[in-house]
């Protein structure tokens, strides 16, 4: 099952999956979907989905000039707003991210 979820979830980055979704792909109900996800990853779908999409930023801001708007709303986020606080709550400032990547690539 945990390849079948993984395969579910593979594309969420920059669209909108529920829980509901994940478990209509698996024919599963949505209370054995979050069991399992629990299970195997240790955290709620939500959380799995809020890591990837962070993952996913994180990558674009150290290795692209796009605006930190553009790049949330690219990952999936539906506001800058809740990029932000979830960014801030995991690692650093989006800013704070990009600085430190040119401070690596000026001394490089």
């Amino acid at each position: 099952n945990a390849f079948e979820i993984e395969k579910a979830i593979s594309g969420c980055v920059n669209e909108r999956i529920t829980l509901s979704d994940v478990a209509a792909a698996l024919y599963l109900s949505e209370k054995q979907t979050s069991r399992i996800i629990i299970k195997n990853y240790g955290k709620p779908l939500s959380a799995v989905i809020a890591d990837r999409r962070l993952t996913a930023a994180a990558l674009l801001l150290k290795n692209t000039d796009k605006s930190v708007s553009q790049i949330a709303f690219e990952t999936g986020f539906n506001t800058e707003c809740r990029f932000f606080e979830l960014f801030k709550r995991n690692a650093a400032r989006p800013q704070q991210a990009r600085l430190i990547k040119r401070e690596r690539y000026d001394r490089g």
